[in-house]
């Protein structure tokens, strides 16, 4: 659900903490990955990738009620995150896509409905 709300990145999702969630305004602050190669939260490559995405609120409450689960990489890697996403695609009868491909998703849909990607991401800093 974070993925196709947000167009986040796989390690973006996963190092995402409680605190990167501002249930007030519905949004979520991406500012860090989690690398499985080094197995921590690393930091961005610049500040252009900190950036503050608006969700909606069936996500908001998604996410209040698993709030325990933050971080995530602390409960998932990424093979369980393609496991889950192929397993929920196989009970729906949908064919098999890799996670990445939840970005395009996101991205796809907001073309479709004419959003911007600069009107989707606030910068996060000044």
């Amino acid at each position: 659900m974070i993925a196709l709300d947000t167009g986040a990145r796989i390690g973006e999702i996963a190092a995402i903490t409680i605190n990167d969630i501002n249930f007030k305004n519905s949004t979520i602050s991406i500012s860090k990955p989690y690398s499985v190669a080094v197995q921590k939260v690393t930091e961005t490559k610049n500040e252009k990738f900190h950036h503050t995405i608006s969700i909606t609120k069936d996500l908001k409450n998604v996410l209040q009620e698993h709030s325990n689960l933050f971080p995530l990489y602390k409960h998932y890697y990424n093979r369980q995150f393609s496991r889950r996403l192929n397993y929920i695609l196989e009970k729906l009868d949908i064919p098999r896509i890799r996670f990445h491909n939840l970005r395009h998703s996101h991205a796809s849909f907001l073309l479709y409905n004419d959003v911007s990607n600069r009107l989707r991401f606030k910068k996060a800093w000044p």
